[in-house]
């Protein structure tokens, strides 16, 4: 997982509308970067070429307050993705299932709190 302030590189700020209420809560924000990277895995593997020179990482945002988001890069010429990652993120947001999440958890073995304090204090 790719952790950047949106300072760093420009990024496209993809906030998917389904999140915002973890997003919003400090308290909350380890268990947001980790929905946010099994969201990008989902997207990678559900847009694929569509994503051919895009970069998605989660980043942290700054307005009225710090919280994570994802973030796109484009790294080479591209159309503007933005409307179709965030609707695709929200489809499935909808659509996949907790035992899916919970699978990711178990195979990822990340410590989220101190990824998250790290994405947090940059």
């Amino acid at each position: 997982m790719q952790a950047e302030s949106v300072e760093s590189k420009g990024y496209q700020i993809i906030e998917p509308s389904s999140l915002g209420m973890l997003t919003a809560q400090p308290d909350k924000h380890a268990f947001a970067v980790a929905m946010l990277q099994w969201l990008v895995q989902g997207l990678q593997a559900e847009l694929k070429e569509q994503l051919r020179g895009v970069e998605i990482s989660i980043i942290r945002v700054e307005y009225q307050g710090a919280y994570p988001a994802l973030g796109i890069r484009y790294v080479n010429e591209s159309n503007d993705l933005g409307k179709l990652i965030e609707q695709t993120a929200d489809r499935l947001l909808q659509e996949r299932s907790v035992s899916d999440f919970a699978a990711f958890l178990v195979r990822e073995k990340v410590d989220w709190a101190r990824r998250t304090a790290d994405l947090m204090s940059k």
